[in-house]
């Protein structure tokens, strides 16, 4: 069963300030195990569960190699590409919540094929182009809350 970690931070923790607005606004180490055989390819997103807008999406990654098994701390794809993000660019956005603690999800994405998709793709042609081909899917949970100054 794929399974995604952080040594940065574990499940349901608060993501460490480095990773967000507040800091160097990094993208945080990930690291995969159990990728499924058949696995071509390996899609990435992190969203905001508490943003009033509904899901704020912070990291699109998609077309990454199946083979990768870790994402190393200010991660750039080199065999994959990014997507668009809800800020509007095609990097990592840390979390940044107006108000409150916020919900953090990263779900990895493990795909039956190579997505036909150009960089800067956003959330919803990625989440159509995966329909029909998500052999497995996991999740790694962060909580953060704004520094106050």
């Amino acid at each position: 069963m794929l399974r995604v970690t952080s040594p940065a931070f574990y499940d349901g923790a608060s993501i460490p300030k480095k990773y967000t607005c507040d800091g160097e606004n990094v993208s945080p180490p990930l690291t995969l195990v159990n990728v499924p055989e058949k696995t071509q390819s390996l899609a990435v997103m992190m969203i905001d569960q508490d943003s009033s807008s509904g899901h704020f999406t912070h990291w699109v990654l998609f077309n990454l190699d199946h083979a990768i098994g870790h994402l190393p701390e200010r991660y750039v794809p080199y065999s994959g590409s990014f997507g668009q993000n809800d800020y509007g660019h095609s990097s990592y956005g840390g979390p940044c919540p107006n108000t409150g603690k916020h919900r953090y999800t990263i779900t990895v994405y493990a795909l039956d094929i190579k997505l036909n998709l150009s960089a800067g793709a956003n959330r919803s042609s990625l989440k159509s182009a995966m329909t029909g081909h998500i052999l497995e899917e996991a999740e790694l949970k962060g909580l953060y809350q704004k520094v106050k100054v």
